[in-house]
């Protein structure tokens, strides 16, 4: 995993600069969930209620000093930094609460992103199509989360 660095010295400044604009990035995606309709626009609701944790993942990533994969799934990739700094091989002074809330957050990554594309064009079943504004049970759980988000400002 390569950090961010000049000449091989941790830079905590370029980590941070890193991690302001993915930020930024995130809440773009966090103002477009607050102004849409859940009954309207849910599947477009979760796709980017998605690419905000997903932003927010990767700020997480470059703060700790690594470069942040080009692919949909830092979750993966946070998993293994926390990983390592468990097993110690990685030092990051991260304290247990911290992980536990990282973890967390990694998962609902993860499970928004098992929607994969059947927020915008819906599930084909047996009997039909079921289009992305009705209730599944994997929806109600983003449903929840999205409850859940409409504490945080837009």
């Amino acid at each position: 995993m390569g950090r961010h660095s000049v000449s091989g010295v941790f830079e905590m400044v370029d980590n941070f600069d890193m991690a302001s604009s993915w930020v930024r990035l995130a809440l773009e995606d966090w103002r477009v969930v607050g102004r849409l309709s859940v009954k309207e626009n849910r599947g477009a609701i979760v796709y980017h209620a998605q690419q905000f944790v997903e932003k927010l993942l990767k700020a997480v990533i470059s703060v700790l000093g690594f470069e942040p994969k080009q692919v949909h799934n830092p979750s993966w990739q946070l998993d293994e930094i926390l990983s390592d700094v468990q097993l110690g091989e990685i030092e990051e002074k991260i304290s247990l609460d911290d992980i536990a809330l990282l973890e967390d957050v990694s998962s609902v990554a993860k499970t928004l992103k098992d929607e994969r594309t059947r927020p915008r064009y819906g599930v084909r079943h047996a009997s039909g199509v079921t289009t992305p504004n009705e209730s599944t049970p994997k929806m109600q759980l983003c449903n929840s989360w999205m409850t859940l988000g409409s504490y945080l400002e837009p």
